[in-house]
């Protein structure tokens, strides 16, 4: 993990979309002492393995209430 931007990460959750090629990855992260939930799009590289996209979004988690509240709107 020395090349991660973070400075510590476990992987929460690991989502296959468009036929396995593409996953959704949900990580609980910390940088500089904040921690953060971060959701990426990973694709799979030449070596079968995982690799992140510039698609994704990190979010703070003291704002996680609010952000779970309004997908559970989403839903409905």
């Amino acid at each position: 993990m020395s090349d991660s931007f973070w400075d510590s990460e476990e992987e929460i959750k690991d989502i296959a979309i468009k036929g396995r090629e593409n996953h959704l990855i949900i990580k609980r992260v910390e940088k500089n002492g904040t921690g953060y939930v971060d959701i990426r799009k990973f694709y799979t590289n030449d070596e079968g393995e995982p690799a992140p996209t510039r698609k994704g979004l990190s979010i703070p988690l003291e704002y996680i209430d609010d952000v779970i509240d309004a997908l559970k709107e989403v839903k409905k």
